[in-house]
């Protein structure tokens, strides 16, 4: 941006006088003839005097006439902005209240938030400092010399009476000044120092390997090995975290499992759990989900799963089958409706899949959810309000199989009934024939 004030040499000159007072040779202080009120003598100006808040400031200038640009802000002082008139003919003057000062270069008054001076670390190598308004920190970074890290603002060689690594199978313990150490030692075995700790730990990861630690965030493990970095990368805008990358979001499978756990459905329960576990552990880049139905020995459902969608590994899902038989009635109805509310926070943006897995039909309940037109409409809304299909299994299903029909129907996945499972490895083909149903494709990190 331009100088706003057009003369700069002249101007510079004096207002640094203004601010600091100018020394002559022998080294005494000199008063400022800068920073005049219009019509102002030389004489009467100091380097303490501020502009008169009342008066329209004109710098000093060169031409006969001076102007700048209307709107735009400078500093006049640490405690003093300065704003130029709609006319252009001069500067409005602002004193900045108290815990406030003048912003360079916006010219604004702003609160001080550091101290002038003032030194952070951005990370091990590299630190910012407090610009000398304290209104905030300078843009540039400024790093610390080789072998040595940033450390409370400071550049150390390590961190005071603390331990680090010397090597990546040595520690030892940072002296007081942290510019030496003392008591250094091997690490044992095949243990290696954390970066983390400054201590030798076990090997427990593959080093730089990631891992997700949320829908959309991942972590690598540490060049040690000895664990995972405690900072977390974001994946890209669209992107999903799946077995330690990120994936394009449309492109992964999201399964959501509604499973009956109705009582008729208690000597299935092991058969089930096995063919859940098996399909999750097969399809790693896949995020799967889990809701029974009932919540409780009655009629109750939800719209909160028992297990969100997410990376979850096989032993999550199996743990919540062995905490919760299968008791209660059979809420379909309401269970699909329940989906329905539930589905943007389930699915979000881009949808996925539903797979309803009973073995009897409605049993709970006679509003409109509970009959097969309400079950049907409310596949029908997922698939049409939120993109989610409806895939429905019947595992030793007995009823009226009209119900599940209709379900099927409408789920948006193009078949006109519901799949039949007999036994545990129907059951398996089943869900399995489900995942096959999406497209799949992986890519790197950013």
């Amino acid at each position: 941006m331009e100088n706003p004030l057009p003369h700069s040499r002249p101007i510079f000159l004096l207002v640094a006088c203004g601010l600091f007072g100018c020394s002559d040779e022998s080294g005494s202080n000199a008063s400022s003839a800068g920073s005049l009120i219009a019509g102002q003598s030389a004489l009467d100006a100091t380097p303490d005097d501020p502009p008169d808040a009342l008066a329209l400031y004109v710098p000093p200038t060169e031409d006969e006439t001076f102007r700048c640009v209307a709107g735009e802000r400078t500093c006049y002082s640490a405690a003093t902005s300065l704003r130029c008139d709609p006319s252009g003919e001069g500067y409005a003057v602002e004193t900045c209240e108290a815990g406030k000062a003048c912003d360079d270069p916006s010219g604004l008054c702003r609160l001080q938030v550091c101290a002038p001076g003032e030194q952070v670390c951005v990370d091990d190598r590299l630190y910012r400092r407090c610009r000398d308004s304290g209104t905030g920190f300078e843009d540039d970074l400024l790093a610390c010399p080789d072998a040595k890290r940033c450390v409370h603002g400071a550049c150390l060689y390590c961190t005071p009476n603390q331990p680090f690594c010397i090597q990546s199978d040595a520690t030892a313990l940072c002296d007081a000044e942290g510019d030496g150490y003392r008591n250094p030692s091997k690490c044992e075995g095949t243990d290696r120092c954390s970066e983390v700790t400054g201590v030798c730990e076990p090997v427990t990861c593959k080093p730089h390997k990631s891992e997700c630690v949320g829908p959309a965030s991942y972590r690598y493990c540490l060049a040690s090995g000895t664990g995972f970095q405690q900072e977390t990368s974001t994946c890209a805008s669209g992107q999903l975290c799946v077995d330690g990358q990120c994936v394009f979001a449309p492109c992964i499978p999201t399964v959501m499992l509604l499973v009956d756990a109705s009582a008729s459905m208690a000597a299935k329960w092991p058969q089930v759990r096995s063919s859940v576990v098996d399909l999750v552990e097969v399809n790693p880049k896949a995020l799967f989900g889990l809701t029974f139905f009932p919540t409780n020995a009655g009629c109750k459902t939800t719209t909160t799963p028992d297990v969100p969608v997410g990376p979850n590994a096989p032993e999550t899902l199996g743990s919540w089958f062995d905490s919760h038989p299968a008791i209660g009635g059979t809420p379909l109805a309401s269970a699909m409706n329940d989906m329905v509310l539930g589905a943007e926070a389930n699915f979000g943006h881009y949808g996925g899949a539903l797979v309803l897995l009973s073995d009897g039909e409605n049993a709970c309940g006679d509003d409109d959810w509970s009959d097969d037109t309400g079950a049907a409409a409310a596949a029908r809304s997922l698939y049409q309000d939120f993109g989610v299909r409806t895939y429905v299994i019947g595992f030793g299903f007995k009823g009226n199989e009209q119900q599940l029909e209709a379900i099927a129907a409408q789920g948006g996945t193009g078949m006109s009934t519901f799949v039949k499972a007999g036994d545990e490895q129907a059951l398996a083909n089943a869900l399995g024939a489900v995942i096959d149903d999406f497209k799949s494709c992986i890519s790197t990190h950013p």
